[in-house]
């Protein structure tokens, strides 16, 4: 099958994405259709050497760059991972103490109402 017999089938109507009530797998079948006829048409290239190789030497210029900004970021993440620990410390210390505040002050109140029940007749007073 060569460009004229791809041009000279008979066109379907394509269905658009857009159109109300068409949903992905109403469109699979026309796409794969017309994946099959480019397929058949269309021949394998392969790529030049030059342009091969001038693409590993851009890749291999680029490759410093990329590894300093992956450990940029991972520099970064461990910042924010130790911000962020500090502050939890922080908020469980804060949290720790107001609890033993709490806990101490309701004791305090337990012992003050205790000591200050009447004395039971015949126990000896500490005078």
């Amino acid at each position: 099958m060569n460009t004229a017999d791809f041009s000279a089938q008979p066109a379907q109507e394509p269905l658009a994405a857009d159109e109300p009530g068409v949903s992905g797998p109403e469109l699979a079948p026309s796409l794969l259709a017309l994946a099959r006829r480019l397929q058949a048409v269309l021949t394998p290239v392969e790529p030049r050497p030059a342009f091969l190789a001038h693409l590993a030497d851009q890749l291999a210029a680029a490759r410093p760059q990329v590894e300093a900004a992956a450990r940029q970021k991972e520099q970064r993440l461990m910042w924010l991972a130790g911000v962020g620990g500090a502050l939890y410390l922080a908020g469980l210390g804060f949290i720790s103490v107001r609890a033993a505040q709490a806990v101490g002050g309701r004791l305090a109140a337990l012992v003050t109402a205790r000591g200050a029940r009447p004395a039971i007749r015949g126990a000896p007073t500490a005078t």
